[in-house]
């Protein structure tokens, strides 16, 4: 059944040692294994499921249901306790969200004069970006020149249509309180020197258009924060046209921001802030020094712990 995470392990886990007189890892395995099934379709879903997940309280703990599985030859996936109580939330509640986006869409399309299920048809061909795992990993919030503008038109044309659209209306609110969480992170350390690595929107552009690490400095200038920024890929003199003009509109600050390295950030930061993937940021958590701190709000590809501060993250 669905249930909130760390039900087994605070709540079923100590009931079960103390009937049982028994301790869990030691004389008895347990496991939470979440349940896919459809009204209408379960037992073709038992037979041919889109996947199978265990939470496991320890290894040993996956070896009987492995062996209990083995006849069906399914894939399974191991996990924690929690990651599979959380997992069974997170597919219902995508499935909803699925369902909404679709109605919505189809709502202000059908408001247009437009065939909806033609714009879907199309739409869920795209299994590269729109039918995938793309953009489904936690991270830092969204920005550049097309997401939030074109969340903006649609609201538009929605009112002028008089549909409304409360789901994706709400995406930028959304998207603004992640900044918010974000900065309020960085602000209950308590570190006056804030450095932040990254500044673009997207790593491999210069593009600063509704960045949400330009955003989060100044929450952070408001807070009366110090802030220093290294981003290879910003030079100012390089900068133009809109890019230019959301900078000097937005953050006319910028200018004095800018450190020229690395190295000349770490020295000066308290609490330095991963906003960015650039390859060039790896060494920072090996420089990290005793009660200096990192929090990441990206989790790049060589993301890794080292040296003597401490590293949090905002959705790990």
């Amino acid at each position: 059944s669905t249930v909130p995470p760390g039900t087994v392990r605070k709540s079923l886990l100590p009931v079960l040692q103390k009937s049982s007189r028994r301790k869990a890892g030691q004389d008895f395995g347990l496991c939470f294994h979440p349940e896919f099934l459809r009204e209408g379709s379960s037992v073709d879903d038992f037979f041919h499921p889109p996947m199978n997940v265990l939470g496991c309280l320890d290894a040993r703990s996956a070896a009987q249901p492995r062996t209990l599985w083995a006849a069906m030859r399914v894939p399974l996936t191991f996990t924690s306790l929690e990651a599979a109580e959380m997992l069974k939330y997170a597919s219902n509640a995508f499935h909803a969200v699925k369902v909404s986006f679709a109605n919505e869409i189809g709502s202000l399309a059908k408001s247009l004069g437009i065939d909806s299920h033609e714009v879907m048809r199309v739409f869920v061909r795209d299994r590269k970006l729109n039918v995938s795992p793309a953009y489904l990993e936690p991270g830092f919030a969204f920005g550049g020149s097309c997401l939030p503008k074109d969340l903006r038109a649609l609201a538009a044309i929605a009112r002028k249509s008089r549909v409304r659209i409360p789901l994706l209306e709400n995406v930028l609110a959304s998207n603004s309180e992640h900044i918010r969480r974000a900065a309020d992170l960085i602000l209950a350390t308590g570190k006056k020197k804030v450095g932040l690595l990254g500044l673009v929107f997207k790593s491999d552009t210069d593009d600063l258009r509704e960045s949400p690490a330009c955003a989060l400095v100044k929450s952070l200038l408001a807070a009366r924060r110090k802030v220093l920024i290294y981003d290879p890929n910003v030079r100012l003199e390089r900068l133009v046209g809109a890019n230019r003009d959301f900078v000097e509109k937005e953050l006319p600050q910028l200018p004095r921001l800018l450190a020229g390295s690395l190295d000349e950030v770490m020295t000066f930061a308290e609490v330095v802030v991963l906003t960015g993937r650039h390859r060039e940021f790896s060494p920072a958590p090996y420089q990290l020094r005793p009660g200096q701190q990192m929090i990441e709000l990206v989790r790049p590809k060589w993301a890794s712990r080292g040296g003597k501060g401490s590293t949090v993250g905002i959705c790990w």
